[in-house]
């Protein structure tokens, strides 16, 4: 029983987040962010004593990754791993996304056999658990700490900072299990001189790349790699086999990750990205950057103001830092606390000192996300170095219990003077309050009676995280995303296939608001996640052509590069894009060639009469040799998409004399039509063009055309013939094959016998 109680632990607290999931079927979904769209009253979740501050919310999961993961989880359903999404901007690539993780098994293995909703659930449950007995084994076996010094470190990785408050978000999801592990391996594969372990460790920090965002996985690596070469430097006797272990483990974290790895660099080279706006949005004030500081208790570095809640993630961030700090002066004399310590205070301050995050900023691959993004590896830091403090206090134990009663009762007085959220007014501190006089009460209790203390400690815990969590999502009712809107089940009526484009609802008072276009960024997406193939939207990387052209056609493109939104439709390039149905509110003005067909609420159906066919014939090809000149042509205002189609290729095409062309099948990414014509002729479809699109006709591979700059288009003889298109990128195909193939090359490796 002494052994299974950190893992029962770790198991009651992920419980006491999932309760509701498991019982109620809830979702960690901004589900919120979709009723507000229906003009239902936004309202913050309760505690145990109602909070005077607005709960934030991170609405990128239900915006972003419920879409995604209804097709996806719909192709593995028909055993097909389906890795397009045609339902923003004409069609981008699902791993542009960094949440989906399409290649890492868990995921693949939930997805299968669970719902889209269900399977994200558990993916979190499972990872949230996971994490927290990943960092207990690395503190119990890799550092030594005690068993509850390093239940503590387990706790405070899985709960607290960084990893908690975008955890909904799944982005840090492998990393978090996959990272400490990896630091485990390679401890112990040292200490040992144990070659074997260096493949474990590249297995599982090659998980972590597959299941992880890019950015963290890549800070995660690096650490890992210093860490490597600190043991290099000061044990001279020992370097040439370190060197050896530290190259294994490379190659094979790389080798394993290699498809994420692929990818990533497919939608980078192919993909419109600026991050220089990110640097501005959270660096355009450096002289308050370090007052800041307390933003990594929130896991950001943008303070976010008055609309932040006192509340648990705030004061154990705080009681964290205090222990890593113990730690760290405490045990300074143990290589691995200075090198956690350094490092951890460097990642603080490329994230909240200026002239190290613009240094930051200027290194190839790691300047695309912003340097607060080093906040995962401080709390990575914390966390080891807490179980450390949690020892040199419990060698006085005596002395710790009074420090937690001095902190409740300075929290106490301040609630009572009123500083910032911290008063009586605020229900939330007066929450906080009761959880340090728990607190306080476990710690006295520990040296006598140590069952009791442990009930304490966890009922500490769970008075905070049972009614709303700790984190900025709370778990809401999840029947909302099956619940499809009347304008969407309007909209599904209408003969296809077509394009739309809008928002689902708004309370904004004018179209010209900061709440408007907030709604009609998150509108474009949620008409995506109820089915309707959109011209815009919201993405981390959009594909760099399609840009373009909707810049040409009118729209308005977020300074970083993430969101395309369209407010005016007079340009006739929209025509091209399908685009038959637009859901907006009516006093917004609209073109002739758009007329109104119904309200719903606060927005009206407008219906285009000028849209053209997702898949035509070109009446007239016009040849152009760059994508520089296809701009040019397609800036003319002279140019009209109805008769006249650009298509890059350096001989002349026929045009079309006309012809029939008839949908046989239509899946995310394959496409089958039946085209008839009496002369050959230029079939141009109204889909975004990537690298990865194939294209046969009647079974035969037939080169795809880039036609008006960002779609496809293929040569079609006279005659009628079947066209089919479907996406299969190198990128995946190769980088799937070389990490199944490193991922075995790695397992016998570390289960091979060898001599160090």
């Amino acid at each position: 029983m002494k052994r299974a109680a950190p893992y029962l632990l770790f198991a009651g607290v992920t419980l006491a987040v999932f309760w509701r999931f498991l019982l109620f079927g809830h979702t960690l979904y901004a589900v919120p962010s979709l009723g507000a769209q229906f003009g239902e009253p936004q309202q913050a979740p309760r505690g145990w004593f109602v909070s005077a501050y607005r709960h934030t919310r991170i609405g990128d999961n239900v915006a972003l990754l419920a879409g995604h993961l209804r097709q996806y989880n719909e192709g593995l359903k028909a055993n097909e791993l389906r890795l397009w999404n045609p339902s923003l901007f004409c069609g981008l690539p699902a791993y542009a996304d960094p949440m989906l993780h399409p290649f890492y098994p868990p995921t693949l293995l939930l997805q299968r056999i669970f719902s889209p909703d269900a399977g994200y659930e558990l993916f979190l449950m499972l990872h949230l658990f996971f994490s927290g007995v990943a960092m207990y084994l690395l503190l119990r076996r890799g550092a030594g700490r005690s068993d509850v010094a390093s239940t503590a470190g387990g706790l405070i990785w899985m709960l607290g900072g960084y990893n908690a408050a975008w955890f909904s978000t799944a982005i840090l999801a492998g990393v978090s299990v996959f990272g400490p592990l990896a630091l485990l391996a390679i401890l112990r594969g040292i200490e040992t001189k144990d070659r074997r372990r260096a493949a474990l460790a590249g297995i599982a920090m090659g998980m972590a790349i597959l299941g992880s965002h890019p950015q963290h996985a890549v800070l995660t690596f690096l650490l890992l790699l210093g860490w490597i070469a600190f043991a290099a430097w000061r044990t001279p006797e020992s370097r040439p086999f370190i060197l050896r272990f530290g190259t294994i483990f490379a190659l094979l974290s790389v080798g394993v990750g290699l498809v994420e790895i692929l990818t990533r660099l497919d939608t980078i080279e192919n993909g419109y990205r600026d991050p220089s706006f990110d640097h501005i949005y959270f660096y355009s004030e450096p002289w308050r950057l370090p007052t800041y500081a307390v933003g990594m208790l929130f896991a950001k570095v943008y303070f976010p103001g008055a609309e932040w809640e006192a509340e648990f993630s705030v004061y154990a961030g705080l009681a964290a830092a205090a222990l890593a700090i113990v730690g760290a002066v405490r045990h300074w004399s143990e290589p691995r606390v200075r090198y956690a310590a350094v490092a951890g205070a460097a990642c603080l301050g490329i994230a909240f000192l200026y002239p190290l995050a613009w240094a930051f900023s200027k290194i190839p691959i790691l300047s695309l996300s912003p340097p607060s993004r080093c906040l995962f590896l401080a709390g990575f830091c914390v966390a080891f170095l807490a179980a450390y403090g949690f020892d040199a206090l419990a060698v006085e134990v005596r002395r710790a219990p009074r420090g937690i009663a001095w902190i409740a009762a300075a929290f106490g007085i301040l609630t009572l003077i009123g500083v910032g959220p911290v008063r009586l007014s605020n229900g939330a501190a007066i929450e906080t309050a009761i959880g340090f006089a728990l607190a306080a009460g476990a710690a006295f209790a520990a040296s006598r009676w140590k069952r009791p203390a442990l009930a304490l400690a966890f009922a500490a815990i769970l008075f905070e995280l049972l009614p709303p969590f700790l984190l900025f999502n709370d778990h809401g009712d999840s029947s909302r995303l099956s619940q499809v809107p009347e304008s969407v089940r309007r909209l599904r009526e209408i003969e296809g296939p077509w394009r739309g484009s809008g928002i689902l609802g708004t309370q904004a008072p004018s179209t010209m608001s900061d709440q408007w276009m907030s709604d009609l960024v998150t509108g474009n997406n949620l008409l995506a996640l109820y089915g309707v193939d959109n011209i815009g939207g919201f993405e981390a990387i959009v594909p760099r052509s399609y840009v373009t052209y909707a810049r040409l056609a009118g729209s308005k493109l977020s300074p970083a590069g993430r969101t395309v939104i369209f407010t005016k439709f007079e340009s006739p390039l929209l025509d091209a894009l399908a685009l038959k149905h637009v859901l907006l509110p009516a006093a917004l003005p609209m073109p002739s060639r758009f007329r109104k067909l119904q309200d719903f609420g606060s927005v009206s159906l407008f219906e285009n009469r000028a849209a053209l066919p997702r898949a035509r014939l070109a009446p007239s090809v016009l040849e152009v040799m760059t994508e520089q000149e296809a701009e040019k042509r397609l800036a003319d205002s002279r140019f009209d998409p109805r008769s006249t189609v650009l298509i890059e290729i350096d001989h002349a095409m026929p045009d079309s004399p006309g012809g029939e062309i008839a949908w046989r099948e239509i899946s995310s990414d394959r496409l089958a039509l039946e085209v008839g014509s009496k002369a050959a002729a230029c079939l141009v479809l109204a889909d975004a063009d990537y690298p990865g699109w194939e294209a046969t006709i009647d079974g035969k591979a037939a080169p795809i055309l880039r036609a008006n700059l960002a779609f496809r288009a293929v040569e079609v003889p006279a005659g009628t013939h079947r066209v089919e298109f479907r996406f299969r990128p190198s990128s995946a195909r190769h980088g799937m094959i070389a990490s199944t193939l490193f991922l075995l090359l790695s397992i016998g490796a570390a289960f091979t016998r060898s001599k160090p």
